[in-house]
């Protein structure tokens, strides 16, 4: 099993959102990312990383230099858990 801190580029907030993913296989980084994009229509960029090296990044930060590292992610200020959206059910 492999953990995974996924970071949310959403509009709805200032600060991006994190989340922790647990996955089985590490070929389904990318297809998660993509999944979590989907989701919602405010969510704009996803960045995921594990032991604080980011992997991938999709959408607005698909571009490696946006952020390296989570601790340059944590370093934009506080992050917030988003509440499900019942537009986006």
């Amino acid at each position: 099993m492999f953990n995974y801190d996924v970071v949310i580029h959403d509009t709805r907030y200032s600060a991006p959102v994190a989340r922790q993913v647990v996955m089985t296989e590490d070929e389904t980084v990318e297809i998660i990312a993509m999944r979590v994009l989907a989701e919602s229509t405010h969510h704009r960029g996803v960045e995921v990383f594990q032991f604080g090296a980011r992997i991938i990044g999709v959408g607005s930060v698909a571009h490696p230099r946006r952020m390296k590292t989570l601790l340059d992610a944590a370093n934009l200020g506080p992050l917030v858990r988003s509440e499900a959206d019942p537009k986006n059910a």
